[in-house]
């Protein structure tokens, strides 16, 4: 027999008697409530300001709270410190005993080589303690170590017997400091004559300068001059030139060229046309021949400049030629268009050896009749 069905209904009728009597105290609460309406009008007029109340208190509570946690945060922090500062205290004192006992071993110890330093002296003469005498024995030795190796090496050059022993040492050695002696006034001279060499080496070096200068300028204006026979715009910066070698390394002459009011290009720019490549080659190399005394620009030799040249590229720089006053010799293939020989006085025509003739066919010679003098010569060869 098992008591679980019977425990069960007992609770659930325990249950029904809980909810009969709130049933039962139900009928009452109209009455309990008029029997306590002054009390709870009175607690509705007290509901204010206990709310007020409740506020303040709990604003209160929050403001010490708050100072609760920071006295808290600096109790802990004063207590982390002055654990800090007790140790480094007890450091401190464990320091100062070591020092006090290294003091004191230290005090035993030079009061110990003090004595030994005073017997020392004592025994060695006074003459040899005077202040002059000390000074140059510093002077020589420095310090004690230097002159214990030095005493080192003389026991050492005792022992071995090297030294000499005849009574012309002394007279030998008199004549070797006057040789040493004399050799120094030598040197002297010899350093007064390097430190006057070197001015005067000085002195050219500017010159020379000064003449590198006025051949740079010559040489802007030689390359301007052509530049308009050639109707090209040459612009040049001059170098800066100082008598120091990183500005002379660095020093170098800027050229460009403006063609036809298109731009300046520079020497390397790829932008320029064949003729305008030959053409400023020609205004370089023929701007260093030319000079106060040889206004004609000298004799110039160039191997086929009309290569890759168009037709007006070609007129061009015969145009060029012409009016420059240098004497050329140009070479150029006879295949080639015919424009490059109009500036030419003179034409050399060549060609090579039959491979079954014993020599080569004999140059031919044209020349320009009824047109003033050119100033330009040309070499052809053809094959």
């Amino acid at each position: 027999m098992t008591w679980a069905p019977a425990t069960q209904a007992l609770l659930a009728i325990k249950r029904q008697i809980e909810d009969c009597k709130q049933a039962l105290a139900g009928h009452s609460a109209a009455q309990e409530l008029a029997r306590r309406s002054d009390e709870f009008a009175a607690a509705r007029q007290a509901l204010p300001g206990a709310k007020q109340a409740r506020i303040a208190a709990a604003m209160r509570w929050q403001k010490l709270d708050a100072a609760y946690g920071e006295a808290k945060g600096q109790h802990q922090s004063a207590a982390s410190e002055y654990g800090n500062k007790e140790a480094t205290l007890r450091q401190r004192f464990a320091e100062a005993d070591r020092l006090a006992a290294d003091l004191v071993q230290r005090r035993k110890q030079l009061t110990a080589d003090i004595d030994v330093s005073q017997h020392r002296r004592r025994q060695i003469p006074v003459a040899w303690r005077t202040p002059t005498v000390l000074q140059a024995l510093i002077a020589k030795y420095r310090d004690d170590t230097t002159a214990r190796l030095w005493l080192v090496d003389v026991e050492k050059e005792l022992g071995f017997d090297t030294w000499g022993k005849d009574r012309t040492v002394e007279e030998r050695y008199r004549r070797m400091e006057a040789a040493v002696r004399d050799q120094g006034f030598s040197l002297d001279d010899h350093q007064v004559k390097n430190a006057q060499a070197g001015s005067a080496v000085f002195n050219a070096r500017e010159s020379y300068i000064e003449v590198l200068r006025s051949t740079v300028r010559r040489y802007r204006k030689n390359i301007q001059e052509l530049g308009s026979l050639a109707g090209v715009d040459v612009a040049a910066d001059l170098p800066a030139l100082e008598n120091d070698d990183t500005v002379l390394t660095q020093a170098g002459l800027k050229v460009n060229f403006n063609f036809d009011g298109k731009g300046s290009i520079g020497l390397n720019d790829g932008e320029a046309s064949g003729g305008q490549q030959v053409i400023k080659s020609l205004i370089l190399l023929v701007g260093l021949l030319k000079d106060e005394d040889n206004a004609s620009g000298g004799f110039v030799f160039i191997d086929e400049p009309f290569a890759h040249l168009d037709v007006r590229n070609i007129q061009l720089v015969g145009h060029f030629l012409r009016s420059t006053q240098a004497q050329y010799v140009l070479t150029t293939p006879i295949t080639h268009n015919l424009e490059v020989f109009e500036p030419a006085e003179i034409t050399l025509v060549t060609s090579k050896k039959p491979r079954d003739q014993r020599w080569a066919p004999p140059i031919a010679v044209a020349k320009r009749r009824g047109l003033p003098q050119a100033s330009a010569a040309r070499t052809g060869t053809g094959g």
